[in-house]
């Protein structure tokens, strides 16, 4: 398990051919973690825009955009590309992250746009892998 954190977070729409240059020190531990995996033949790394739910932050930012999904989602996902090898991004609706958590739990609104840049995840080839 990988983390949209991976990708620089400048122009979005990262497919998993994109450029990485992660802009956390966890991204950059799931990178390293990345290319160890890289070494296991017929490897998976899924990249995922995973949220705690529940939300264990008072704030949610208003202003920060993901494709933010469950822990619960990406299970019922697992089942289906567990046959799969490479990297495959998961995530869901892009949506700011207040509006993801809200669905699950009441929060406040904060700003986040100077904490950490909005990422949206092209998920077209793990649409491609559950719709078959």
């Amino acid at each position: 398990f990988s983390t949209d954190y991976v990708y620089p977070g400048i122009d979005g729409n990262y497919d998993e051919e994109d450029y990485l240059k992660p802009f956390t020190n966890y991204g950059w531990s799931k990178l390293g973690g990345e290319c160890v995996t890289k070494l296991i033949p017929d490897s998976l790394t899924l990249r995922c825009s995973l949220c705690d739910i529940p939300f264990r932050h008072k704030f949610a930012f208003y202003d920060v955009y993901r494709n933010s999904i469950t822990h619960q989602d990406v299970a019922k996902i697992i089942v289906k590309v567990k046959d799969e090898t490479g990297v495959i991004n998961v995530g869901g609706k892009y949506q700011n992250v207040y509006d993801f958590v809200s669905q699950y739990q009441e929060v406040e609104k904060a700003s986040g746009k100077d904490i950490a840049p909005s990422l949206s995840l092209n998920t077209k080839k793990l649409m491609g892998i559950i719709n078959e």
